[in-house]
This record gives structure tokens, C-alpha cells and sequence, in this order.
């Protein structure tokens, strides 16, 4: 009731409200979506397969209307919410802190992907498809530690996290398809093996890694399903485009209507300047660095205003900023330092 009545919550009001009561924010935000009626955050709420938004949309009835910002940043990032990656390295981890109960299905779990890792004639290749007995060994996994995860909700320690892993392949491998790729990396070298852990426990004479992955490249095919539940969708971006190619990877519906808005500065305003007689390559910078606060300096002079100087290092952006300070003490500057934390950041930016 106090976070509704505060009627605009940011993340730090947010917080305070909760620890206010000893409940965790995170949770409070999520049962603050039943009484919002503007939601402002990471497009993974609306587009994950864990994300909160789009099943409560759902379940609720929702006519949801979206709006996402820096759309072009969507198929990467969908990309990367629909794959995954589990490694024979990860599973001897676990095998080693598992209750004794948990050990045998684990156990043929890795067996399963060291044998698959030797059987493969290089240390990379594309699968058609997961073998079978991976597949089933795999499935048992989750079996077992969703039913000790139930038994035992207060006593999971480990368990839990690589649970969560596994279910996540388990459920992408389901709907694998040409959307996805599915591969396998082997170390050419042995990895260590975590404290604790031994081969002959593993029951596995191989300590060479093996990295099992579904990488996503046409996030489309389970986006689909999220634009085709919503009231609306409006993506906006300087930089999306051609039509056809976000539309074919987010699976956009075939009458998305596509709009270009022209540029709300006259063109005259702005100005595209070459130099080129100063070098920026690495092995350059160091001789090159009075020349390029000179141009900057000069720049300023002729119409002074607002700048911003974008560099490709820290290090390069120190003795930049330096050396302008050394030759052009009159010109004021302010540069970001990577020892900024988030708050410190957002200070410099504002």
C-alpha cells in the first residue's frame, strides 16, 4: 500500500520501501506489477523465458501495450536469452558437493558427455541433433534433482543453481530446431578438477572439458509467440534497419507496419571533419598527442559549446586528457575514470 501511494517508485525508492518492511525488493517489484499501470525496465521481464511480465500478462488478461527502446540491442540480446551452455567441468563441480543420493545420475551424466567429447573427430563440432543417451541421461538429471529440490527446499545448498542450469538446457534442447545451432567444444588440454574432486569418482578416466552449448541465431522463432500476445508493440531505433531483417529475426508479424522518421535536425547543423594528418593508431598516439589536443582546442575556439571526446582506452583517454590540460589550461574538461562505480557514473553522465 505505501509503494502504490508513493505512485512513481525508481529503483532506490523501491528498495527503501521494502527493506522498510523486511520484504526482498526484488519480489516487491514483482507484486507491484498487479498495481502498476507504467512499468520501466530491461526487456528481459517482456522477452526472457524466467522473465515475470509476459506469464502474468497472461495469466491476468492483460492487454499489454510495449514499448522498446534501442530495439537493434533486441536480437542479441534474444539471442542470448535462448541459449545456453553446460560444461562436463560444471557437472564434476557438482558431483563432488551432491549428496551421495544425487551422485549416479549426475555420474552418467558426465560419462555421457566425456564420451561424446571422444568420440567426435576434432576438438569442435555441430551436432544434428543430442544423442539419445545424452538426452536421457540428461533428462534423469533434472528428474533427480527437481525431486530433491522438492524433499528438501530448506537444504539444497548447490543444488539449486545447477538445477536452474540443466532444466534450462533441458527445456532448450525440447524445442530445438534450424532456429538454433547445437554444438560441442573439447579442451585440448586437462582441466583441473575442483577440491575434492577425483576422477575415479566421477567414474570417468578422461579429465580433458567438454562444453555442450544451443546457441540461438534466429530469436524470432520463440519471440512470435510474445508479440502475438500483446495489445501492441512499438520498437523505435536510430540505427534498425534494413525493414526485412529485424522483422525476419524477431519474428515479427508479416503486417508490421514499418516507419522511417526523418532526422529532427536540419542538416546543416551538422558538419563531418577528416583529420587527416593525425594518426591514432597505438604505436602513433604518444607523438601524436599534442596534435590531437590542438584540433580539439582549436574547435572549441572557433564555437565554443558542448563536446564530447570519445576514446578507444583509458589509458588513452588519461594522457589525451592530460596533455590537454598541460597545453589548453583554459579550456574546461571532464573525463570519466575507470574506477567509477554505478553511482559515480550516473553522477558524471548527469
Amino acid at each position: 500500500a505505501e509503494a502504490v501511494a508513493a505512485g512513481w517508485l525508481d529503483a532506490a525508492a523501491q528498495r527503501r520501501i521494502a527493506l522498510q518492511h523486511g520484504v526482498c525488493p526484488y519480489y516487491l517489484g514483482q507484486e507491484l506489477l498487479r498495481w502498476a499501470d507504467v512499468v520501466v525496465g530491461d526487456v528481459h521481464h517482456a522477452f526472457d523465458p524466467h522473465g515475470q511480465l509476459y506469464g502474468l500478462a497472461q495469466s491476468q488478461g492483460w492487454k499489454t501495450a510495449l514499448l522498446v527502446d534501442e530495439a537493434h540491442n533486441l536480437i542479441d540480446r534474444a539471442r542470448d536469452m535462448y541459449s545456453t551452455s553446460l560444461s562436463l567441468a560444471r557437472v564434476r563441480e557438482v558431483l563432488a558437493e551432491v549428496p551421495v543420493s544425487l551422485r549416479a545420475p549426475l555420474r552418467r551424466l558426465a560419462h555421457e558427455l566425456a564420451d561424446l567429447g571422444r568420440s567426435q573427430a576434432g576438438d569442435y563440432e555441430a551436432l544434428a541433433d543430442v544423442p539419445d543417451d545424452l538426452a536421457d541421461a540428461l533428462q534423469q538429471v533434472n528428474q533427480a534433482l527437481g525431486e530433491h529440490v522438492q524433499n528438501h527446499p530448506l537444504d539444497v545448498g548447490p543444488v539449486l543453481q545447477f538445477y536452474f542450469e540443466v532444466l534450462a538446457l533441458q527445456r532448450l534442447l525440447d524445442r530445438f530446431d534450424r532456429h538454433s545451432i547445437c554444438d560441442l567444444q573439447r579442451s585440448a588440454a586437462p582441466v583441473a578438477l575442483a577440491p575434492g574432486g577425483n576422477l575415479s569418482l566421477l567414474g570417468d578416466d578422461d579429465s580433458r572439458d567438454v562444453l555442450l552449448s544451443v546457441r540461438n541465431i534466429v530469436p524470432g522463432h520463440f519471440l512470435k509467440e510474445r508479440f502475438e500476445a500483446l495489445h501492441s508493440v512499438t520498437l523505435f531505433s536510430a540505427t534498425l534497419g534494413p525493414p526485412d531483417y529485424p522483422r525476419q529475426l524477431l519474428g515479427l508479424p508479416e503486417a508490421t507496419a514499418w516507419i522511417d522518421v526523418p532526422a529532427p535536425f536540419p542538416p546543416e547543423h551538422l558538419s563531418v571533419r577528416v583529420a587527416h594528418q593525425l594518426s591514432t593508431r597505438y604505436a602513433d598516439r604518444e607523438a601524436s598527442l599534442d596534435t590531437l589536443v590542438d584540433v580539439l582546442a582549436r574547435q572549441f575556439a572557433a564555437h565554443p559549446g558542448n563536446y564530447l571526446a570519445f576514446f578507444s582506452s583509458f589509458d588513452y583517454l588519461d594522457k589525451a586528457a592530460a596533455r590537454l590540460a598541460l597545453r589548453h589550461p583554459e579550456l574546461p574538461q571532464w573525463s570519466q575514470s575507470r574506477a567509477m562505480g554505478d553511482g559515480a557514473r550516473r553522477a558524471f553522465l548527469d
